[in-house]
């Protein structure tokens, strides 16, 4: 690619990103304010742990484990307590 094609490339990113931020915040401080927490929630079925530890998995590839369970409200303890259950095969995938 020549320059110009990649300074328009890397400003079409950098607005994707602005856009994607704006709607993470949106989202998050949605959560908040609506008091969403895991915390205090069980989540019985075994499918819907694996899920939800599945997407914690992808999104630890660009966020800190410690930033992803804050936005979900979701304590470490629970986390590894799932994670290990997932490990000895007790959640169903």
């Amino acid at each position: 690619m020549k320059e110009q094609e990649f300074r328009r490339e890397v400003l079409m990113l950098r607005r994707r990103i602005r856009k994607l931020l704006a709607l993470l915040r949106l989202l998050v401080v949605s959560l908040r304010i609506s008091g969403f927490s895991l915390a205090n929630e069980r989540v019985p079925q075994g499918k819907a742990k694996a899920a939800l530890l599945q997407s914690i998995d992808r999104t630890r590839e660009f966020l800190l484990l410690r930033a992803v369970l804050r936005v979900l409200r979701l304590s470490p303890a629970r986390y590894h307590l799932w994670t290990s259950l997932r490990k000895a095969c007790h959640l169903l995938a």
